[in-house]
């Protein structure tokens, strides 16, 4: 089983604590992973996990997987150590979050290729931007689940080129448009257990904030890259 990386940021806390607070979380960055507990009663898991936080008390963040073998990841919380609202209770404890489900529309390849019709980032901005490759790693690890049992090693991953699209798609329009994008990651991947010769490939991530329950959710697959 490819294992997701655990010791990395799920979903990117930091991004869900910076949209809900503004201004209030533009200084954050967290250091590194203090603990985690994973629940083990089904296939697709659920982790709450405390990361310590540069001049912030430690950090919280709760990040559940809605189904196994997909990346489909929400984040409902992201947030200073027991740190909780009234707010914050009775949005958990809606009917509308507990039948909210990011993966009622995945991305797809569109009909053009994003890369020649969408931003590209350029090197420095692949630098600067680390979730790149974690949504990269995430792609991959989830997707291949339960597929192989020895070729778990992320690092042979190249990422050749990204490009955003951040402009309106078909989905829930409660989803925020300013925080709203589909990443295309274009990579090689060596691990002939995972891909055979196929090591020319695409992951396609969509990022989305869900306003009203203020969550954070990531969507994706990986893909052989389309041929022109």
């Amino acid at each position: 089983m490819v294992a997701v990386p655990e010791d990395r940021e799920k979903t990117n806390p930091r991004k869900r604590y910076r949209i809900v607070n503004g201004s209030a979380g533009k200084n954050l960055e967290l250091s590194s992973v203090k603990k985690y507990n994973k629940s083990t009663h089904s296939a697709a898991s659920s982790y709450h996990i405390t990361l310590d936080a540069i001049a912030l008390h430690p950090f919280e963040t709760k990040v559940y997987e809605i189904s196994y073998g997909k990346l489909a990841l929400s984040c409902p919380i992201a947030r200073p150590l027991g740190e909780t609202t009234i707010d914050e209770i009775k949005r958990c404890s809606s009917s509308l979050y507990k039948n909210f489900s990011p993966i009622d529309a995945m991305p797809e390849w569109p009909p053009e290729n994003p890369f020649e019709h969408s931003k590209l980032l350029n090197s420095y901005e692949l630098q600067d931007n680390d979730w790149i490759r974690l949504y990269l790693e995430l792609a991959v690890a989830t997707t291949n689940r339960g597929t192989i049992t020895d070729h778990n090693d992320l690092s042979n991953l190249k990422i050749i080129q990204v490009a955003i699209d951040t402009t309106p798609q078909n989905v829930d329009l409660v989803l925020n448009r300013t925080n709203f994008a589909i990443v295309y990651i274009r990579y090689k991947d060596s691990c002939e257990a995972r891909v055979g010769k196929d090591v020319d490939r695409v992951a396609i991530v969509r990022r989305a904030f869900h306003e009203q329950l203020g969550c954070f959710s990531l969507v994706g697959k990986t893909l052989s890259l389309p041929k022109e």
